[in-house]
């Protein structure tokens, strides 16, 4: 496993809204200003993140599927999922798969 310098922690019981969302991403990895705060714009910042490496890890998915839905959570996963494959300074992990 290699090491990882930095851990965005998103904790699915605390962000409500895709709003929180967007804002917990922004905030927790500096996103810029011009950040759109939808989920082509999360994965276009995901993909272009080169700091050191990061592992974001989403915990209480299942209050997410209360509170978002079923199909925001999904679209989220996906986009998170994605994105790593993508970029080798990043890591998605839940607590399923750490």
């Amino acid at each position: 496993m290699r090491r990882l310098d930095k851990i965005l922690l998103l904790d699915g019981s605390k962000l409500a809204t895709i709003e929180a969302f967007h804002d917990a991403l922004s905030r927790g990895l500096h996103f810029p200003d011009y950040y759109g705060r939808n989920l082509d714009a999360l994965y276009d910042c995901l993909t272009d993140y080169s700091g050191s490496p990061l592992n974001i890890h989403w915990t209480s998915i299942e209050d997410s599927l209360k509170l978002l839905g079923e199909r925001t959570t999904s679209a989220l996963l996906s986009v998170f999922k994605d994105a790593a494959a993508q970029n080798p300074c990043l890591t998605f992990t839940t607590p399923d798969s750490a």
